[in-house]
């Protein structure tokens, strides 16, 4: 499982927001549409959505890889600082059994 942490959105920009909004929404339609047939997509999104500390988080969209390895991708918005949600991403799946693996990566990237 890889976590990217990202600090910004640039969709939320007057000039990108009506149309990402649009292609957000169809995105997530269609994912939620697969995840209903595709009993793999299914599994991994039941391991997703039990993850206890998601619970202070927002999502905002779903979508899901088109080609290669089948990737599910959510998106979440929260108050909660950059780093106080970095910590405890890392902090439940140690605690859960978890081994992090550091790429290094231009941004912050975790993977279990």
């Amino acid at each position: 499982m890889t976590i990217l942490s990202l600090g910004c959105n640039p969709t939320n920009l007057p000039v990108f927001k009506q149309g990402s909004d649009q292609i957000r929404d169809l995105g997530t339609k269609e994912t939620e549409e697969a995840i209903k047939t595709d009993p793999e997509l299914e599994q991994l999104d039941n391991v997703c959505s039990k993850i206890p500390f998601l619970k202070s988080f927002e999502i905002i969209s779903k979508s899901m890889s088109t080609h290669g390895p089948r990737q599910l991708f959510y998106s979440y918005y929260s108050d909660i600082s950059f780093d106080d949600s970095e910590k405890r991403i890392k902090e439940y799946f140690s605690n859960d059994g978890w081994e992090f693996v550091k790429y290094p990566s231009f941004n912050r990237t975790s993977s279990f």
